[in-house]
């Protein structure tokens, strides 16, 4: 065997403190055995503050959700900007301005914007269509 040879695992990568699991012998080969999951998380010091913090603002994000009429109101610009990043990831180059100005009717419609917009608003509807079955699993 090779040790240079991409058919089989660079062992050194594997024997780091910071990987989560064990070099194991399995037929008289290496292997890899990872760790179980989910890791255990010692929430304790500054991520206990951040943790502690987040869960009081969603429970007040919770409290005026549900005094708002439309609470996708509340998160529609969040899956846009999400759609948007996503879109970027997919190699469309679109911005949240670009989005809004085409729902506003301030951008042509047939422009050279229209299939980048499309496709970050088909994105946006493959995000919020999970997002509108938790509001009825709630």
């Amino acid at each position: 065997m090779k040790a240079d040879d991409d058919r089989y695992m660079n062992i050194e990568q594997f024997q780091s403190a910071t990987t989560p699991g064990e070099l194991v012998n399995s037929d008289g080969r290496m292997a890899f055995k990872p760790a179980p999951l989910p890791p255990t998380i010692e929430i304790e010091g500054e991520l206990l503050d951040v943790f502690t913090e987040a869960t009081t603002n969603v429970g007040q994000l919770s409290g005026i959700g549900s005094r708002v009429e439309n609470p996708s109101m509340l998160i529609s610009p969040f899956i846009y900007k999400e759609a948007v990043i996503s879109s970027e990831i997919e190699g469309t180059r679109v911005t949240l301005s670009d989005v809004y100005e085409y729902e506003a009717g301030q951008d042509d419609p047939d422009g050279p914007n229209r299939n980048r917009v499309f496709r970050a608003k088909e994105v946006f509807k493959v995000i919020e269509k999970p997002v509108d079955e938790l509001k009825y699993s709630l």
